[in-house]
């Protein structure tokens, strides 16, 4: 997405030459390849633990840290390879949304129409709102000590890593498009507002 915002505003005029179907799945199996690999690695050390006759997750699903947590063996190495693996992800993912980001806000600031900078600053607002929440809690989740927090806390997170941010995703993208805030609209005047009176 960050790429995408970057070529829409730093480069509209080669946009669908450089953002070809080629180059876009080229992305999207890049993703995908570094998701498998990420899950593999996870999965493969997991594996390596042994668990006793506890097994009640003191969570809402089964993640990393509380499975880890209910293990009989010593998982020092796996907190280590799991702790890596998030750094370089998360690290690595901010790194190129914010260099993008700066290439895009220098190319905003040299508009010189009134009416272009909002339109172009309100493109990538959803994009950004949808990223801090996102890293927000993936930060939370995978790059803190594995004590110190609460476990309602830590369930507080993982209902917003689950559930929230998901949700979040159509009405920030959708509710940009002009046809859908009309039909929201009308929706609203139709139904609602009738039963009121």
């Amino acid at each position: 997405m960050a790429y995408d915002r970057f070529m829409a505003i730093c480069n509209p005029l080669l946009y669908y030459v450089i953002l070809s179907k080629r180059v876009c799945f080229q992305l999207v199996a890049g993703s995908s390849l570094c998701a498998c690999v990420n899950a593999t690695v996870h999965t493969c050390t997991e594996f390596s633990l042994s668990f006793g006759h506890f097994t009640v997750l003191n969570n809402f699903f089964c993640n990393i840290r509380p499975l880890q947590e209910i293990s009989c063996s010593d998982f020092c190495i796996n907190k280590r390879v799991h702790f890596l693996f998030a750094v370089i992800e998360t690290i690595g993912t901010i790194f190129t949304i914010l260099i993008s980001y700066t290439y895009i806000i220098f190319a905003i600031l040299r508009i010189r129409s009134t009416t272009g900078r909002p339109k172009a600053f309100s493109t990538c607002a959803s994009h950004l709102t949808f990223i801090s929440f996102l890293y927000g809690t993936l930060i939370f989740t995978y790059l803190r000590p594995l004590s110190g927090s609460s476990v309602d806390w830590e369930k507080m997170v993982a209902v917003s890593d689950t559930l929230v941010i998901p949700m979040m995703n159509p009405p920030i993208y959708s509710l940009r498009n002009k046809e859908v805030k009309g039909a929201l609209r009308r929706t609203i005047h139709q139904k609602i507002i009738p039963r009121c009176m």
